[in-house]
């Protein structure tokens, strides 16, 4: 994952995305590999997101 990536389109929306995971877990480890593995997802699936919605979708 790019650096650039990271700040420019997960970093804006940390919050959103901390609350989500924060939702699922109690443990501060669960919490780590959570918002890993939804950083990852969203990297993954950038080249499929055409812009017809906003980004935080």
């Amino acid at each position: 994952m790019s650096s650039d990536f990271y700040t420019s389109l997960i970093l804006p929306y940390g919050a959103i995305i901390i609350k989500m995971c924060r939702a699922y877990t109690n443990t501060q480890e669960d919490f780590e590999d959570y918002y890993q593995e939804v950083c990852l997802q969203i990297w993954k699936s950038k080249d499929n997101f055409h812009n017809q919605s906003q980004w935080s979708t």
